[in-house]
């Protein structure tokens, strides 16, 4: 082989590679902290087990426990559905009219940055307040 066929070939293969190079990273971090979560979580669903003792293998008995014996189950299924179905459109809906408010032409300026400043206010409110707790929790 001569230079040009091998200086030609890495090209082509090199144009190709370096966009999934690139990507490699991003999907090391999301496996690591997305799906090996769920597979553990799954692992430990069957397993009896309180985090302080060492977990004893039940299969899938848990799952039968909870579809059979469990009289909160259904309940908490049926609230969860009532929730979702009465919250999300007022949550969604009213997103989109404060986000057109915020848009218009006649609320610009002062009001948009009152709307904006009260998420950052009581985020920061929080954040001190939770590292006050901390740092004097021992007194």
């Amino acid at each position: 082989m001569t230079s040009v066929s091998l200086r030609r070939k890495h090209k082509l293969t090199g144009k190709k590679v370096w966009p999934y190079l690139f990507l490699i990273p991003f999907f090391v971090i999301y496996l690591s902290f997305n799906f090996y979560p769920l597979i553990y979580s799954f692992v430990i669903s069957l397993t009896q087990w309180d985090g302080f003792t060492e977990p004893v293998f039940v299969g899938l008995s848990n799952f039968v426990n909870i579809f059979t014996d469990d009289p909160y189950f259904l309940k908490s299924i049926g609230n969860t559905l009532l929730f979702m179905l009465f919250n999300a459109p007022f949550v969604l809906i009213g997103g989109l009219i404060l986000a057109t408010m915020l848009n218009s032409k006649l609320i610009r300026g002062r009001f948009r940055s009152q709307c904006f400043s009260a998420g950052y206010i009581s985020a920061l409110s929080h954040h001190t307040g939770s590292h006050r707790r901390i740092i004097h929790a021992a007194i």
